[in-house]
């Protein structure tokens, strides 16, 4: 015998339902703006209870099955728009307690997008779309990354005071390249910090001394440029004698044409020019920065079958 199903209970379901799903505010957060088409990407989300009563517990499976919509490609292309990324999450064993008003809850994510993307450069605009029970159809804020191809080698610099990813000039200057991320790849630059500051100049840092005086236990040969300098270029520190760079680098934070020819630019900042701004804004005595920003970790990511060749020394 089938039970009757009284329709008013149902619409005052469907109406607490749509009511705590209008107390969900989801925002989507990335510290980093600037992406490779092919690399992972470290996002938050965060899910608040905005609304005057508790919100039921999410579960797992809802939170799991909720996905990151392309809503707009570097093209937008229809090959794009509407795609959905691989997302990946560290979502914790049984639900998330009943969230109530005022309470919010923060999942880290980790993303990549649609390959679709291909070697396009342009912005991408994200939407975190939620799936089953309160989260259904839920949509966070739109989020928008730039998206570069990936076809030269990057190192992301977290420090102290947020990110910096630098792209690596391997057909200018090869050697330079090569010794930068191999240093970078045995943790060289782990801990160390930008002990050097020049407003309307530059910042340098990579010196295990932390002073300037230190180096890697050898140097390399110079390698002529040209004329590259400019804001968000990346060159390697040496004395007055030639071929006596190693492990220092600088980052000029205005055009500085008049290290044209003398040191090699071998990279630029490709996201967190901001970031550089306020590390040379920082306190500092002289061109000696007070307290150093710390670079506290140092991961290099190479494209597909790049293949990094052994540094020459001099």
């Amino acid at each position: 015998m089938m039970r009757k199903v009284n329709p008013l209970i149902v619409l005052c379901g469907l109406c607490l339902a749509l009511a705590a799903q209008d107390a969900l505010v989801v925002e989507l957060k990335c510290e980093r703006k600037t992406v490779l088409a092919h690399q992972s990407v470290e996002l938050l989300l965060s899910i608040s209870n905005k609304g005057e009563k508790p919100v039921a517990a999410l579960s797992r499976s809802q939170l799991v099955s909720s996905k990151c919509v392309l809503v707009a490609g570097p093209d937008d292309g229809p090959e794009r728009k509407g795609a959905w990324a691989e997302l990946a999450s560290k979502v914790p064993e049984g639900s998330i307690p009943a969230l109530l008003p005022g309470e919010s809850f923060s999942l880290p994510l980790t993303l990549r997008l649609p390959a679709t993307l291909g070697p396009t450069t342009g912005a991408c605009i994200l939407q975190w779309v939620g799936k089953g029970g309160v989260l259904d159809k839920v949509r966070s804020n739109e989020l928008t990354l730039h998206v570069f191809p990936g076809n030269l080698p990057t190192v992301t610099l977290t420090t102290s005071e947020g990110i910096i990813t630098l792209e690596m000039w391997p057909a200018k200057a090869p050697n330079h390249v090569a010794n930068f991320l191999t240093l970078a790849q045995a943790g060289f630059y782990d801990g160390s910090g930008f002990h050097r500051t020049i407003p309307g100049f530059m910042i340098q840092g990579g010196c295990p001394k932390g002073d300037g005086s230190g180096n890697a236990g050898y140097k390399i040969p110079d390698e002529d440029t040209g004329g590259l300098f400019q804001r968000g270029v990346l060159g390697m520190g040496r004395t007055s004698e030639k071929n006596s760079a190693g492990c220092q680098f600088f980052m000029c934070v205005a055009d500085a044409a008049h290290l044209n020819g003398k040191y090699a630019a071998f990279g630029r900042v490709l996201d967190g020019l901001e970031v550089v701004d306020r590390i040379v804004a920082r306190p500092a005595q002289g061109d000696r920065a007070i307290k150093p920003v710390t670079i506290k970790k140092v991961s290099v990511d190479l494209p597909k079958d790049y293949k990094l060749p052994a540094v020459v020394k001099a």
